[in-house]
């Protein structure tokens, strides 16, 4: 809930009380979180479209960065929503180094485990 307090914009952008919500349930078959207010207020919804944009307007001001694009999507569990980001390469990107082991500390560590064997 505190994700809706701190999104004021997106909170109005959506239609939403200004309140502080008094409780929430997660409905993962519906893929959506219920708002709870007041009891004057009526349940509110939130499904996957609104919980993204208030998870990434989240993110971005908690300086989170997220590239445009990736592949976006949301799951309501039990008793938390996560956002899923996903990418996949045709071919792999040349700025990815493959892992180098340091050759100075192979032979040492070799003579040492070949000592423990014996």
């Amino acid at each position: 809930m505190q994700i809706v307090v701190c999104s004021e914009q997106t909170v109005r952008t959506l239609g939403l009380p200004g309140d502080r919500p008094s409780g929430a349930r997660f409905d993962p078959h519906a893929r959506e979180v219920i708002l709870l207010y007041d009891v004057n207020e009526r349940p509110t919804p939130l499904r996957s479209g609104a919980l993204s944009a208030l998870l990434i307007s989240y993110c971005l001001r908690a300086g989170i960065k997220i590239p445009r694009q990736l592949e976006r999507a949301i799951r309501v569990d039990r008793d938390a929503v996560v956002l899923i980001f996903s990418t996949s390469y045709q071919v792999s990107p040349s700025s990815v180094a493959p892992e180098q082991v340091p050759s100075a500390k192979l032979p040492h560590r070799s003579k040492e485990l070949a000592g423990k064997l014996a």
